[in-house]
């Protein structure tokens, strides 16, 4: 996780065809999304999911087709998103 710009870049590991939306904390954030990782439909889960959860919009800047990826968090800081993360 680090600062870049007004926001925050994080890394998370995606598993998908999962039976239901979950998030979990470690050493990346790991996401279980119900989605299937075609037409980008996974992809799109993520960031509704986590724009709600965090309150903030939510971009995926890298790993578009991998089930790693990393997201951008607009208009916020280390310490809230950690926070969040902390809540799980």
């Amino acid at each position: 996780m680090h600062q870049k710009g007004d926001g925050i870049i994080i890394k998370c590991i995606v598993k998908t065809n999962c039976p239901d939306f979950s998030m979990e904390r470690g050493d990346d954030l790991k996401i279980n999304v119900k989605s299937q990782p075609h037409h980008g439909k996974a992809n799109m889960e993520i960031i509704k999911k986590l724009a709600k959860f965090f309150k903030k919009d939510v971009e995926i800047v890298g790993g578009f087709s991998s089930k790693e990826k990393y997201l951008f968090i607009h208009n916020t800081n280390e310490e809230d998103v950690r926070k969040q993360i902390e809540t799980l």
